[in-house]
């Protein structure tokens, strides 16, 4: 196809002959009546990317499982990243944009102050934390908890904070109860 188009192309394959078992990217372009053809070893790339997936994947799980979310916050650059789960805690679209100021939007009032806390903490980005937040989402009062850590920037890394947001709702709510039942006993005693 080289020879007949002239167009260069390029391909990535997998090849398990020979005990190799190897990733290669090669390369084909015409030169004159001839091609020259170049083949690059990228299985680390390769293999990093599928632990990355299998990585990416276990998130997922784990974040649908145990109800909570994930986030990165740069202060390089002062934005917010979500993972699949922060989205599903507020119920937005996935990939909708999002900022800190977004907490103050769905906080109950009574949390009010709390949250412009854990905000001016954030973007101080001087001390981890951790913060239990009341939101109200599509009419439901949801208690989120939140935790995060400072990243300390390095030459090749701008700083950041590292946090995760667990919905302990059923928690709170269970542990209520339990409380309701002890004070009835106690009456019954």
């Amino acid at each position: 196809e080289v020879m007949e188009t002239g167009e260069p192309k390029g391909m990535e394959y997998f090849y398990p002959y020979e005990g190799l078992d190897r990733w290669f990217s090669c390369m084909f372009v015409k030169i004159d009546d001839g091609i020259v053809a170049t083949n690059l070893d990228i299985s680390e790339r390769k293999y990093a990317e599928e632990e990355r997936l299998k990585n990416y994947m276990l998130l997922q799980q784990s974040e649908d499982l145990a109800e909570m979310g994930s986030w990165d916050y740069s202060l390089q650059t002062n934005t917010l990243n979500w993972s699949d789960g922060m989205y599903r805690l507020f119920n937005l679209e996935k990939g909708s944009p999002v900022t800190p100021d977004l907490y103050l939007r769905y906080v109950t009032k009574s949390r009010l102050v709390a949250a412009n806390n854990m905000l001016q903490l954030l973007y101080a980005g001087e001390d981890n934390f951790e913060e239990t937040l009341e939101i109200k989402v599509d009419g439901q009062v949801k208690i989120l908890h939140f935790k995060a850590v400072v990243v300390k920037g390095t030459a090749d890394h701008p700083p950041r904070v590292l946090g995760v947001t667990m919905d302990i709702t059923s928690t709170r709510t269970a542990e209520e109860k339990i409380r309701q039942m002890e004070a009835g006993q106690q009456l019954e005693i």
